[in-house]
């Protein structure tokens, strides 16, 4: 540089006599000026510097910074080829992969990519760079690949590694490659493995886990642990588990026991009831429950309850709360009367027993009062008989003591009085005889007696026996009768509420009472039953909806893969489909997006999320001009080296079709920019990013006059420094405002002012 300026300070300020000296001085400086400047700009540009070689990858171990093992590729390579070395850039492609990403630079000889997958294949690439801001020509850089092999000891990551939720509770569940060497396996919140504190959920052998996540939503990690204490690499898992929806309204049943609460059955998921119930004190409790009916102890007053389903995170909205008043007495006309015909067997077999037992006892009370009147009646007439006799003598001694009376001293008088001490001695043995006899009957009506007191004790026994199984009978015909009233009032609720609908518009239910239960038929006003079954087709593993008949309101979950590419009319994505920012790239299977799947102008700026277009997700030709609207591609876009010629339809790229500075150099890959590519004038300078034109991203011949509008290639579009990298022939350089200009020709330079005056000339003439 001083050289030049002492070369330049040679000039004379002004031009005397023929100006030869003049001449002289200024090709000195100017030859002076080009030896320098092509000293500079020698390795300037793509392909302008040496290669490195050497190149050598080596697998390496390590842990990060949560101690997790992780493996690495050591990059090692040999710079001392490279004239001005400044650094190497590191590209790396993996073996699916159709690209090389750059992974680092370094300005030694070695470098450290971190964090590769066991079991994957990597591409490695070393382009040099020097400080005049040259590079080492791309497509003949040194490569090499390597095969991740991992640790023998390090278990592999779990894989298939999931949430459900099912009538225990949450399952974790996955899957895992036991390399003889695997411990147990760890479930927690967090990425930090090992650690007894509250973001640890389990350590189990099992390949499943019951533990109940903290929270309803968040990302929980799975780790293997060895017998030697080492962790694998965690497998990950996000959730989102839905709150239990609000239930309905409780019905409360008032009863002679207390308060009958019944609650919706609980869903899938759910493992019990919060019940708050509010007295008429307005005391609140809060009680829990796994059945659907609670039994509240109150008898009298008002009362309030509400409830709401707990699943193992937490609990559900509360259902609005239901009230009513207890009843405490229960009205005579309330009981309706029961026929035998309503008691179940027992009790028919008790109520027959106890008959039978009655009917016993007025048998053996008629057999008692007929023995009593026989015995009674016999009695009665040996009394009578006897009583005869005795009137029968009297009235014979009495005749005697008449014939006395008359004549005392006869004979006959003492033949009478003989007589009559015979009469008196067989009326005295007579009257013995009868009293041995009534004594006999007296001892057999003693018996009798005796007997009938033994009978007697006997029935009363029985009718006390009786008189229990008439009491235990009845406390069991009262319980029947309270259970009757009870469905009776059950049924009458439900018949009262169906009574408030229009009948006009809702079919009643139909409510039979039988002996073996309620048959309950629903008639639709449209479609008979037979006509809904048919709609719902139920087979094996399958249920199908006619879907005329299927109206979704609420929110409709979807599995992974039930929505693939062949359930896609075509034309059917427009820009009124897409989400802003809703596609991105782990959203597109490869080769996903083609003509047929996406309408005219469907692919706009905003559907796009930034980097998601990259060259796996685009099929063969399926980028046409009307596929894309107006200025919807843009830098952000893009992902690097997306851009091939396979992925773009002939004519498909129009200036209206490119956003202000969306085409950058790393966006394009090398050779994807060809002639039948482009359309005429699409190409202007709002269009192209600074220095994103380089050699190596243009085919040859790709671009044409008629591909350029006017003037959009300008200086800061170029990424070469000198002309000599562009291999331009050049005629003359001017100003166009002032007409001052420079003209040049094979071997002659000629310099021009504002007046078109020739003020140099060097070369050959």
């Amino acid at each position: 540089m001083s050289s030049q300026k002492s070369k330049l300070e040679q000039i004379p300020n002004s031009v005397s006599g023929d100006g030869k000296t003049f001449a002289v001085q200024l090709k000195k400086f100017l030859q002076a000026f080009r030896d320098d400047t092509d000293k500079k700009i020698d390795g300037i540009g793509a392909g302008a510097v040496e290669q490195v070689f050497g190149l050598r990858l080596t697998e390496e171990h390590d842990y990060d910074s949560k101690g997790n093992p992780i493996n690495n590729i050591l990059v090692e390579f040999d710079n001392t080829n490279v004239t001005n070395y400044l650094n190497a850039q590191i590209w790396m492609q993996e073996e699916d992969d159709n690209s090389y990403q750059l992974v680092g630079t370094t300005s030694n000889v070695s470098y450290t990519i971190p964090d590769v997958k066991t079991g994957h294949t990597y591409y490695v690439k070393v382009v040099a760079c020097n400080t005049n801001s040259g590079t080492a020509d791309f497509a003949n850089a040194p490569v090499d690949f390597i095969e991740i092999t991992g640790s023998v000891l390090v278990p592999a990551a779990p894989t298939q590694f999931f949430l459900t939720i099912d009538e225990e509770g949450p399952l974790w569940e996955w899957q895992f490659v036991d390399n003889g060497y695997v411990d147990f396996f760890e479930l927690r919140m967090d990425g930090y493995a090992g650690r007894w504190d509250a973001n640890h959920l389990d350590s189990t052998r099992n390949h499943f886990s019951r533990a109940n996540p903290p929270s309803r939503s968040g990302t929980a990690y799975l780790f293997i642990r060895n017998i030697y204490g080492m962790y694998s690499l965690p497998a990950t898992h996000t959730f989102n588990i839905a709150a239990p929806a609000k239930p309905n309204d409780p019905v409360l049943e008032m009863t002679l026991d207390g308060v009958v609460i019944t609650m919706d059955p609980l869903p899938s998921g759910c493992i019990g009831y919060e019940l708050e119930i509010t007295d008429w004190e307005g005391n609140t409790e809060i009680f829990e429950s796994k059945n659907y009916q609670f039994i509240y102890y109150q008898f009298s007053g008002s009362i309030s309850a509400r409830y709401r389903f707990v699943d193992p995170v937490g609990h559900g909205e509360w259902s609005d709360a239901a009230s009513g008043n207890i009843k405490t007495v229960l009205a005579a006309t309330e009981l309706p009367p029961i026929s035998y015909d309503k008691f179940d067997a027992a009790t028919k077999a008790a109520v027959d027993k106890a008959s039978t037992a009655l009917t016993a006892v007025a048998d053996l009370q008629t057999q008692l009062m007929d023995i009593i009147t026989e015995q009674g009646e016999g009695t009665s007439t040996q009394f009578q008989l006897l009583q005869s006799q005795v009137n029968t003598n009297a009235n014979s001694i009495s005749t005697m003591i008449a014939n006395l009376n008359v004549d005392p001293s006869t004979a006959t008088s003492y033949t009478a009085i003989n007589l009559l001490q015979q009469q008196a001695d067989s009326i005295a043995s007579t009257v013995a005889s009868n009293k041995t006899t009534q004594d006999g009957i007296n001892t057999t009506v003693s018996t009798n007696i005796s007997n009938l007191q033994q009978t007697a004790t006997g029935l009363t026994s029985t009718v006390q026996t009786l008189q229990s199984t008439d009491t235990a009978l009845s406390n069991r015909i009262t319980t029947n009768a309270t259970n009757i009233t009870q469905t009776s009032n059950n049924i009458a609720a439900v018949v009262t509420e169906l009574s408030k609908t229009d009948p006009t518009k809702v079919n009643f239910a139909a409510i039979t009472a039988l002996s073996n239960g309620i048959d309950l038929c629903v008639k639709d006003t449209d479609l008979t039953g037979q006509e809904i079954v048919n709609r719902i087709n139920i087979q094996p593993q399958v249920t199908t909806i006619d879907g005329k008949f299927l109206h979704v309101t609420g929110n409709t979950v979807f599995d992974q893969s039930v929505i693939v590419g062949g359930s896609i009319a075509s034309g059917a994505i427009t820009a009124a489909k897409i989400a802003s920012s809703a596609v991105t790239t782990e959203k597109l299977n490869a080769g996903a997006v083609t003509t047929a799947k996406v309408a005219d102008g469907g692919i706009t700026a905003v559907k796009i999320g930034e980097g998601a277009v990259i060259a796996a997700k685009i099929a063969a030709n399926a980028v046409t001009t009307a596929k894309i609207a107006a200025n919807a591609v843009d830098a952000t876009k893009i992902s690097a080296g997306a851009v091939t010629a396979a992925k773009i339809a002939a004519g498909a790229i129009t200036a209206e079709k490119i956003a202000a500075n969306a085409v950058t150099a790393d966006a394009i890959q090398a050779g994807s920019i060809i002639a039948e590519k482009i359309a005429s004038n699409a190409v202007t300078a709002d269009k192209i990013y600074a220095g994103s034109v380089t050699a190596v991203k243009l085919a040859a011949n790709a671009v044409t006059a008629d591909k350029i509008k006017a003037g959009a290639i300008t200086a800061e579009k170029l990424a070469a420094k000198t002309m000599q990298a562009l291999g331009l022939t050049i005629g003359t350089i001017g100003n166009t405002s002032s007409g001052a200009r420079m003209v040049l020709s094979d071997n002659l330079i000629q310099i021009y002012d504002a007046n078109n005056v020739l003020r140099v000339r060097m070369g050959v003439w």
